[in-house]
């Protein structure tokens, strides 16, 4: 049983299929944005944490500097 479409059930039926394809690229687009945002506040983090990182050597540093002093200023009251 070979089923025919009619000239307007086709046209409807590319209607149809537009308005799918439309609202599916709305939804990749949303997608995109939200991947974007993401994208974005992930290399916020990675500097925050270069940042952190910085400031760990910074207080190694400082810390074995004090460390240093302590043991001169022991050795000068000692």
């Amino acid at each position: 049983m070979a089923t025919t479409l009619s000239l307007e059930q086709i046209l409807e039926r590319i209607a149809e299929m537009k308005q799918e394809t439309s609202e599916k690229d709305e939804v990749i687009r949303d997608q995109q944005m939200q991947i974007e945002e993401l994208e974005s506040k992930i290399e916020e983090l990675d500097a925050h944490c270069r940042d952190l990182e910085n400031k760990i050597v910074e207080l190694n540093d400082k810390s074995r500097q004090a460390e240093e002093l302590l043991e001169r200023l022991s050795q000068v009251l000692g």
